[in-house]
């Protein structure tokens, strides 16, 4: 068994990988919190970095926050792919993987 086949069978036979977060839960709306939190710092930091070049953005504590900030995002992006969602029509919970994917 090759290296990929090892990763991918470990991906699909993990729960942590297999499991789907419901849209309503408690750690999603949570979440949901701190990405608009960490939008809102991004949204106003930016056009300042650009336009003004401060030297407090370029402290070292400033860029390593601004580089969790973009990892958190990337993150975001695959939670986001693991999240239950409802149906418009029935308001039905759909947790197929490939279904949330379209």
């Amino acid at each position: 068994m090759s290296t990929w086949q090892k990763l991918l069978h470990f991906l699909k036979t993990n729960p942590i990988f297999t499991r789907v977060i419901p849209f309503n839960s408690q750690f999603r709306m949570y979440w949901d919190f701190l990405i608009i939190a960490l939008s809102l710092w991004v949204c106003f930091t930016t056009p300042l970095d650009i336009a003004f070049e401060p030297l407090t953005f370029k402290l070292s504590y400033i860029v390593l926050f601004n580089q969790i900030i973009d990892i958190l995002f990337i993150l975001d992006i695959v939670i986001n792919f693991r999240t239950s969602i409802a149906d418009f029509i029935t308001g039905d919970e759909i947790t197929d993987s490939k279904t949330i994917a379209i």
